[in-house]
This record gives structure tokens, C-alpha cells and sequence, in this order.
């Protein structure tokens, strides 16, 4: 039997290893053009978006990304499963619009929907995608 607190549990360990972990807030090759494309386009924010934090080694076995509200969103410069990396051009391929949405939904409910039940997460995951990809991001 799962305990009630192991959900809870294992996001403050997520979140006590996103703090520690080390990374760079420089822009990536295609950044400025994704941000257009998903922050602005899809998702229709006119705000700032969040600090992103380019991440070398993966937030958590399953996580490609975590975004850690009124702070920053920290993403694996390589997706969990696959072998091209932001510096080939391929940040269709990251977290990045997924991590975003997060950062969207939170700013619209409160609420960084890490359930995943309030934000549009087919915008996200598929729209989103497809459209970096189109862009040859």
C-alpha cells in the first residue's frame, strides 16, 4: 500500500534537488523564436515569461523539467529517451512549452497544476511541439 504522504513526499524531494541543481539562464540557439511561438502565440501571454534554467543532467528519472512558481522553470537541455540536445536545434524536443504551460496555468489559477487537470496540457504537449518543429526548432 502507497502511503498518502508519498506524493507529497516525493515532490518536496523534487523540488529540495531542482534548488541545488546547477544549470545556465543563458539563452539557447532558438530560444527568443520558441518564446514567441509558444508564450506569446499559443498561449497568448502578454506577461514576462519565467526565467528559464538550462539544466545538463535530468531534474528527476521521469521529469525533463520542473516549474517552481514566482521563481524560475528549470529544463533538461536533453528529454528523457531521446539523444538531441538543445544545442542541435532541437528544442521542439525538450520540456520547454510543457514548462511553460505550468508557468501559464499557475499565473492564471494559482495553481501550478502539477496534476496536470487545469492547464491545456494537448496545447502544450502536442500543439505546441508541433508547432517548434514546424519552425525547425
Amino acid at each position: 500500500m502507497v502511503s498518502r504522504y508519498a506524493g507529497p513526499m516525493r515532490m518536496m524531494l523534487l523540488l529540495l534537488m531542482a534548488g541545488c541543481a546547477s544549470g545556465s539562464f543563458d539563452r539557447r540557439p532558438g530560444q527568443d523564436m520558441a518564446e514567441q511561438i509558444v508564450w506569446r502565440g499559443l498561449y497568448g501571454e502578454d506577461s514576462d515569461p519565467p526565467p528559464v534554467e538550462w539544466l545538463d543532467d535530468l531534474v528527476s528519472a521521469d521529469a525533463g523539467g520542473i516549474t517552481l512558481p514566482g521563481w524560475k522553470v528549470q529544463v533538461t537541455k536533453l528529454n528523457p529517451g531521446d539523444m538531441l540536445t538543445v544545442e542541435q536545434g532541437a528544442i521542439s524536443f525538450t520540456r520547454y512549452a510543457h514548462e511553460l504551460m505550468h508557468w501559464h496555468t499557475y499565473l492564471r489559477t494559482g495553481d501550478v497544476d502539477a496534476a496536470h487537470w487545469r492547464g491545456d496540457w494537448e496545447l502544450a504537449n502536442e500543439t505546441a511541439f508541433t508547432a517548434l518543429w514546424d519552425a525547425g526548432l
